[in-house]
């Protein structure tokens, strides 16, 4: 960071060398992030059952390859409703006595 650079900047010198370290980590941590988005990018390219969950609106490609990476066998789900219920968005299903009752519902 330039504002680190400075020397009008009051910081005592220990202050601006640690501060230099923790720029610098964060620079390697974006570079970090970088590189796993465009691994991302790639297997998404390559997977169509993440391509085709990307398609989908509010889902982008990272969250769809996590997603593909994550879930079991989609064939074990007899309903893309389970699907959703096993992941989180959509509330688990109980019923009892022929009345649907939803987890989230008292």
């Amino acid at each position: 960071m330039a504002v680190l650079d400075d020397d009008g900047l009051p910081l005592p010198c220990n202050a601006r060398m640690t501060l230099h370290v923790l720029v610098d980590q964060l620079k390697e941590l974006d570079q970090q992030v970088d590189a796993i988005e465009r691994e991302l990018a790639q297997i998404h390219k390559v997977n169509p059952v993440a391509k085709s969950l990307s398609s989908s609106p509010g889902i982008c490609a990272i969250a769809a390859t996590a997603l593909v990476a994550t879930a079991p066998d989609p064939t074990m789900f007899s309903a893309g409703r389970e699907l959703a219920a096993w992941h989180g968005p959509t509330p688990k299903q109980n019923s009892t006595g022929g009345k649907d009752r939803f987890a989230d519902r008292k």
